[in-house]
């Protein structure tokens, strides 16, 4: 799984791909319009938003660093990166959007991850998906890895259990052609493992009872005297260990 500085520096690079476009489309000699339309026009607006729509999703993707922050080294850096870019303002000349781009990449450069974090979080990998999930998947396992860092493990539980929704309904999709999310939204997961059975999927026999623990987070209990499940480090890490597995077993 790429590290949040991976992830940053590739949406500088893409930032700067959107610039190099910008810059170099040709006027033509004779403009090229049609019912009063300014077709070289319209297409260098359109380049031209590309490059804000690029830096907007950079400025999203420096949020994500601040999870470094738990590096005392890192904050001033952060800060820094930050404040560049929350005073970037649409329609900057490109030089000088290039020339921010190239001092957040040495900043970027600059950050460091704990071998810890990086150690800690080595078991959270994306299997492979089909490709119509395989985003969704990746974004809710990328946000599993934040909450695992920050220890907040009940958050990983019910990621665990909105990984397994995504990829249980798909199967059924795939040997159905059904889409339980369109017919039966609020399908349960031990509803959707039971259908699976029904069209003969072989599901681990673990998965119910890992369901049970999910659903012990994800569900409130109306009755006062039920206690609420608050799994630890070492039990949310089980749960994901089996959520990756189950995924892995469905589509390999």
């Amino acid at each position: 799984m790429a590290s949040p500085i991976e992830v940053f520096k590739k949406r500088v690079k893409e930032a700067e791909d959107s610039i190099k476009n910008f810059e170099n489309q040709r006027e033509p000699k004779f403009a090229v319009k049609s019912g009063g339309m300014d077709y070289y026009g319209n297409r260098g607006n359109y380049l031209r938003a590309n490059i804000d729509s690029s830096l907007g999703r950079l400025k999203e993707g420096a949020w994500e660093l601040l999870e470094l922050g738990q590096n005392p080294q890192n904050r001033k850096i952060l800060l820094q990166i930050i404040s560049k870019l929350e005073s970037e303002k649409k329609e900057q000349p490109t030089a000088e959007i290039k020339k921010l781009l190239s001092e957040l990449l040495k900043l970027a450069d600059s950050l460091t991850i704990s071998k810890t974090i990086e150690e800690d979080i080595s078991f959270i990998k994306v299997p492979k998906m089909p490709d119509v999930i395989a985003d969704e998947i990746a974004a809710d396992l990328n946000e599993l890895r934040k909450c695992f860092i920050a220890g907040a493990n009940r958050s990983c539980v019910v990621l665990c259990g909105r990984v397994l929704e995504t990829a249980l309904n798909r199967k059924y999709f795939e040997l159905t052609g059904q889409d339980l999310m369109e017919t039966a939204p609020g399908t349960g997961l031990g509803n959707l493992v039971g259908k699976l059975k029904e069209k003969e999927v072989k599901v681990d026999p673990g998965l119910t009872q890992q369901i049970h623990l999910i659903n012990q987070v994800r569900v409130f209990s109306v009755h006062s005297k039920k206690e609420a499940f608050y799994p630890s480090k070492e039990q949310a890490q089980a749960i994901i260990l089996f959520t990756l597995d189950a995924l892995k077993k469905l589509f390999g």
